[in-house]
Order: C-alpha cells, then sequence, then structure tokens
C-alpha cells in the first residue's frame, strides 16, 4: 500500500474536479461517496470521497497524475485485510487495484519455475491455481486473506513463511509516474516489513517456483488451513492481527503480542461493538456493528495495559486511515 498527500482546502471541489478528469481521461470505473465498509475484511469504515479502479497501468498512471495536480490524497487499497477506515471517512482517493489480476507462468530455468502475477489477485487464487499446476512455494500463505500487492507491502506470512521467500522482483509505478523493475536484493524485507527504494505502488510481481507433488501440496495447504481456523475467530469480521508480535532483543525471537494481551486479562474484552477475541487475544474481531473507534480504544487498552504490565510497547500491525468524526 501507498500513501501520497498533500493538506488542501476545498477538498469537496477539488475531488469532483478529480472525479470528471478521471472520467474524461480513463476507463477506469469511478464511484462517488462509498461506504469503504463494503471493501474491507472487518466490514467498517465510512465513506471515502472517491473509489477507483483502474483499468490498466496507463488508467493508475492517470489518476495518480490528476489527483497529485489537484493536491488530493491517494491511497492505494488491497483487499481491505489489513487496513481500518475510521468512521468519518476518507477524503481523498481510494484506489482498488482489483483489475491487476492477471497470473501467468513466464520461463522454466534450472528447474525453477517463473510466475508473474499483478498486485490484485487474490492470494487464494494465486494459491489455488499453483496447487493445480504442481507448484510449490506458496503453501505458507494458505489461508491468508489479501492480494499479492498487499502482501509484498507488508511482507505478509505465517510461521511457516512469507512472501517473499520467493519473490524475484517487484514493478512499480512511483507518483511521479515513473516506471520501476525491482529485483528482491534491492528491497529489504523483515519481520513484517517491506522497505522499498522509493515510495510506489506494487503493480506486479515475478515469483520462482519448484515443481512439486499435488496432493503433498494441497495437504500441506489444508493442514495450514484447519490450524488456522483451530486458532483464528475466523467466524467473525476482522483484520486478523492486529499487533506486531515484539523482539526481545534487537533482531533477536519474537514474543507472542497475543499471550503478552492474554496476560493482562484482556481477552474476551469488549468496547462497543468490537471485542478482544475470546479464542486468539491479538485479533480484534466486529461482533455486533462495531466503529471504527470501538476497534481504536481497544487497540489504545491493550497498548496502556501490555506497557504497564510487562514493560513492552505493542505496535500495530494493521493501518489506521482516514478522519475521525
Amino acid at each position: 500500500m501507498a500513501i501520497w498527500k498533500r493538506d488542501s482546502q476545498d477538498v469537496e471541489v477539488r475531488c469532483r474536479a478529480v472525479q470528471e478528469a478521471i472520467l474524461s481521461s480513463t476507463s477506469s470505473k469511478v464511484l462517488s461517496d462509498e461506504p469503504m465498509s463494503r471493501h474491507t475484511t472487518i466490514g467498517i469504515g465510512g465513506k471515502a470521497a472517491l473509489f477507483v479502479e483502474p483499468a490498466n497501468l496507463d488508467d493508475l498512471k492517470r489518476i495518480i497524475e490528476i489527483a497529485k495536480a489537484n493536491g488530493i490524497q491517494v491511497f492505494i487499497l488491497g483487499a481491505g485485510s489489513n487496513v481500518l477506515f475510521r468512521d468519518g471517512g476518507f477524503n481523498g482517493v481510494v484506489v482498488s487495484l482489483t483489475n491487476f489480476a492477471s497470473f501467468s507462468k513466464t520461463g522454466v530455468e534450472d528447474g525453477k519455475v517463473y510466475i508473474k502475477a499483478g498486485a490484485g489477485v487474490r492470494l487464494n487464487t494465486l494459491l489455488g491455481w499453483a496447487k493445480d499446476e504442481g507448484l510449490s512455494g506458496f503453501e505458507a500463505l494458505a489461508g491468508i486473506p489479501g492480494t499479492v500487492g498487499g502482501a509484498l507491502a507488508m511482507n505478509a506470512g505465517t510461521h511457516d513463511g512469507c512472501i517473499s521467500d520467493h519473490l524475484v522482483k517487484v514493478s512499480a509505478l512511483d507518483f511521479s509516474g515513473k516506471f520501476y523493475e525491482w529485483e528482491r536484493n534491492k528491497i529489504e524485507f523483515g519481520y513484517r516489513s517491506a522497505k522499498y527504494p522509493k515510495p510506489a505502488v506494487i503493480v506486479e510481481a515475478e515469483f520462482e517456483l519448484l515443481p512439486g507433488d499435488k496432493k503433498e501440496i494441497e495437504q500441506k495447504m489444508e493442514k495450514l488451513i484447519a490450524r488456522r481456523k483451530e486458532r483464528h475467530p475466523l467466524e467473525y469480521p476482522s483484520l486478523g492481527s492486529i499487533f506486531i508480535n515484539p523482539s526481545r532483543t534487537k533482531g533477536g525471537d519474537r514474543i507472542s503480542a497475543a499471550i503478552l494481551i492474554e496476560e493482562c486479562g484482556l481477552k474476551g474484552v469488549r468496547i462497543g461493538g468490537a471485542r478482544i477475541s475470546p479464542k486468539h487475544a491479538n485479533w480484534i474481531v466486529n461482533e455486533r456493528n462495531a466503529s471504527s473507534k470501538d476497534v481504536e480504544r481497544l487497540i489504545s487498552l491493550v497498548k496502556d495495559k501490555v506497557r504497564e504490565r510487562c514493560g513492552v510497547l505493542l505496535n500495530t500491525e494493521i493501518i489506521i486511515v482516514g478522519d475521525e468524526v
């Protein structure tokens, strides 16, 4: 995900100008006053001034150019599985890369199979295809919601591996409209983090996979998905893990944020319609039409209690976007 922002007045007027320019110069789908609760896995969020689905790379470049010229902020959205939009909405352009959803094999070399996937490809779709093709490497991502672009933006993964493990290179568009291709060694990947050479929108990625046994790949994925269902409250809308597991020392082993939260007696605590899951303490679920404020108050409560009792400062894994009511 990426953000470009500049403070400006008369945002409503500027957004109308942006909408007209996008409609007249691109083939993009444009919605105004779009509820972001429809586009996040937790089902929370006020209205975005504009919600745009560029048809192609040229459209994306043009949309960024128009928004920038009008001083309007841009937010690039993946599957909305790691973003909390505030109830006051977002006075800018939310860009969804849902049309960047193609993927294919590109070649075979030294026993490795190379594939390219657009930023808007859903992980479950890509993993299902790889399994059917007998390609191994993505199994560790089984059950993770999100898109290729969103996953690469934060190096999504599990204890078994992360998306950068089999990455070859990333294609991206920066906010001045310049196109880049970055090899994996040019990107600094860490635990739930990725530092790219410069702020940019990921549009495509190339991966290398290995031929494998379809049945073994399927069994491994099913095992990981079953474990995920057993440990996580998938029956409720959520954003998955809220906090990053903190490290004991710089670059050292990590402590489970869920255990720290549970030690503070916060498992099951509810504020409004949001609740710290009784099943997994690092998940906040939307049980009863929660507001973003409910979720943020729980986040603040957890951070305060864990710091007070355990002496540990928890950092959020999710991104919080938009204005308060």
